[in-house]
């Protein structure tokens, strides 16, 4: 898994370096757009090899984070980073049984750890934008 971990986190840095210069609320509305696209994933995966059940907890797990993530990209966007690193929490637990190929849930778990930590430190001022104001 420790390939699939720095795989994750090569990606998560090449993100990270095409989206730092923006402003913060850009970088709330992209970091937005990649949480919903990861969380979709799963979606996806349940739909061509699972069952109703699946399919409607996945979509319900989806609906719940994608609503919070939307309330709080704008009010505190640090919530963003969270919810992306809660995600490779999630993606470590219940990656496995959610019928992806074996390496994504590593690879995703790497790539949201490290996108998920720096946007933490970005939006709550540990570190600073890549532009001039």
């Amino acid at each position: 898994m420790i390939y699939e971990l720095l795989i994750g986190a090569g990606v998560g840095a090449a993100f990270l370096a095409t989206v730092w210069w923006l402003s913060n609320e850009a970088l709330a509305q992209v970091a937005f757009a990649a949480l919903v696209s990861m969380l979709s994933i799963y979606v996806g995966a349940h739909l061509v090899t699972s069952g109703l059940a699946r399919v409607l907890g996945e979509a319900t797990f989806f609906s719940i984070v994608a609503v919070l993530a939307l309330f709080l990209k704008d009010r505190w966007p640090t919530g963003i980073g969270l919810l992306t690193v809660v995600h490779g929490g999630y993606d470590l637990l219940f990656g496995h049984a959610s019928e992806v190929a074996h390496w994504y849930p590593g690879v995703c778990v790497g790539f949201d750890l490290l996108v998920g930590s720096a946007l933490i430190a970005r939006f709550s001022g540990v570190l600073g934008s890549g532009h001039s104001a």
